[in-house]
């Protein structure tokens, strides 16, 4: 049995072990989030670690069963260096494109966005064209304010 002095010296260091290992334990919220840009175009980001970048994006539709075979367009990069924001179709400086946007993005549909950076997933999120409103962005808690989105994202990227 611990006795009560030795689990006082211990929890510290189990807080000191839990705060160091932020970026590597999975997030509450997720870091990742969609935009709505010029001309239809829709772009990817998130709330990253210092010296963390987006290595990797793809998208699918929503209602895809075999998400890896069926991706509509994705890229990674080749450079491990990544890129703080990608827009949906293009190719990054340092990046490939893995599937190129064959299929114009529909406003009435719903997809499914995957990224991950070079020290993590970012998870998953859905969005549909039409929710996506001058100023709001997609994420995991669903259309919300740039501000909004960037608090909520903040409470998992603050572990870093």
């Amino acid at each position: 049995m611990v006795g009560t002095k030795t689990a006082a010296r211990l929890t510290p260091l189990m807080l000191v072990v839990l705060t160091l290992s932020g970026c590597w334990m999975s997030d509450p919220v997720s870091p990742l989030g969609v935009q709505a840009g010029p001309a239809d175009t829709y772009t990817v980001f998130a709330q990253l670690c210092p010296n963390e970048k987006i290595t990797a994006v793809a998208l699918y539709r929503a209602s895809s069963s075999q998400r890896s075979a069926d991706a509509l367009w994705s890229v990674r990069s080749t450079n491990g260096r990544g890129a703080e924001r990608v827009t949906i179709g293009s190719r990054p400086p340092g990046f490939v494109t893995v599937t190129p946007l064959a299929v114009r993005v529909r406003t009435n549909e719903d997809y499914l966005v995957d990224a991950a950076t070079n020290r993590r997933e970012l998870g998953t999120v859905q969005f549909s064209p039409s929710e996506l409103a001058p100023g709001l962005v997609i994420g995991p808690a669903g259309p919300q304010s740039l501000s909004e989105w960037q608090a909520a994202a903040s409470k998992g990227a603050s572990r870093c």
